[in-house]
C-alpha cells in the first residue's frame, strides 16, 4: 500500500547517486567498488586528482625549507605523468604501482633511480591513506618491492686519503674543495647546507639540527659532534662571527656547482 511513497523515495535517492556518478572524472579507470565508495560517501573527497594533491604537498615541502626534496618530487611527478597520466585518487591501486614500476624498468632506469621514485610515490599514498582520502583494503605497494641501489665501491684507501691531505693544490677552487672535503670528513660527514648554517664556538663541540630531517623527526633532533683539532684549523681559516664564510656572493645552488 506504500509502494507509491517508497518509489518516490527510491527515485530521489537514485537521482542523488546519478548526480554524483556523472560528476566523477575518468570513471573508466575506477572499479565498481571505488565508484560505490564515491557515490555513497557523504562528502566528496577533498582531492580527486592525485597530481593536484602531490603538487600541493610539494608546496608544503618548500615552506618547510626542504627545497631538494621538493625538486626531487617534481622530477618524480614528471615520470609518473609520462607513465600513468593524472590518475584519480580513488583509482590508485596495486596495478597503478606495478605498471609504473614496470614502465621505469622498460625505459632502462637504474635501480637506485626507480627506488627513489617509488619511495616518493609510496610516501604520498601513505599520506592519503592516513588522511582517509584513499580507502583501500589492499595496500597499493603490496606486490611491489622498492629496489635498492647497487652498492658502489666508494671507500677511499688510507693512502689515497693521505695524498689528499698532503697535496698542496693550486688555485682557489681546488684548495676550497680540499678544505671542505676534509672539514666534512672531520665532522662526521656533515653536509654543505648544515656546514654553512651552524654556529661554531670554542667549546670543542658542535651541536646542531640537520636541515634534512628537521621536519621529519620527532623528539630531540640535536646532534653533537666533537670538533677535531684538524677541523678547527680549517674552521679558523673561514670563520667569521661563528659562521663559515666562503666569500661567495652568488646563490647557494651556484655555490654547490662551484664546489
Amino acid at each position: 500500500k506504500d509502494a507509491g511513497i517508497i518509489n518516490k523515495r527510491l527515485k530521489f535517492v537514485f537521482s542523488q547517486y546519478k548526480e554524483k556518478y556523472e560528476s566523477i572524472e575518468d570513471v573508466e579507470y575506477l572499479s565498481a567498488s571505488q565508484i560505490k565508495y564515491i557515490i555513497t560517501s557523504k562528502e566528496r573527497p577533498s582531492h580527486i586528482s592525485f597530481i593536484e594533491y602531490w603538487k600541493k604537498r610539494i608546496v608544503d615541502f618548500r615552506k618547510e625549507g626542504r627545497e631538494s626534496y621538493a625538486k626531487m618530487n617534481e622530477d618524480t611527478i614528471k615520470l609518473f605523468i609520462k607513465a600513468e597520466g593524472d590518475v584519480p585518487i580513488p583509482a590508485i591501486c596495486y596495478r597503478t604501482v606495478e605498471h609504473f614500476n614496470k614502465w621505469m624498468i622498460t625505459k632502462g632506469y637504474a635501480n637506485g633511480n626507480i627506488g627513489i621514485r617509488l619511495t616518493h610515490l609510496k610516501a604520498r599514498i601513505n599520506e592519503l591513506i592516513r588522511e582517509n582520502v584513499l580507502k583501500t583494503e589492499i595496500h597499493p605497494f603490496v606486490y611491489t618491492k622498492i629496489p635498492s641501489a647497487t652498492p658502489k665501491e666508494c671507500d677511499l684507501s688510507i693512502d689515497d686519503f693521505r695524498k689528499i691531505i698532503n697535496t698542496d693544490f693550486r688555485g682557489k677552487e681546488l684548495s676550497l674543495g680540499k678544505d671542505l672535503f676534509l672539514l666534512s670528513f672531520y665532522l662526521c660527514g656533515i653536509n654543505l647546507k648544515d656546514m654553512l648554517s651552524v654556529c661554531f664556538n670554542d667549546s670543542g663541540y658542535l651541536s646542531f639540527e640537520r636541515a634534512k630531517t628537521l621536519h621529519s623527526k620527532r623528539g630531540d633532533n640535536t646532534l653533537t659532534i666533537p670538533i677535531h683539532p684538524l677541523a678547527r684549523q680549517i674552521i679558523d681559516k673561514y670563520e667569521n662571527k661563528g659562521k663559515i664564510e666562503l666569500g661567495y656572493s652568488f646563490s647557494y645552488k651556484n655555490l654547490q656547482r662551484f664546489i
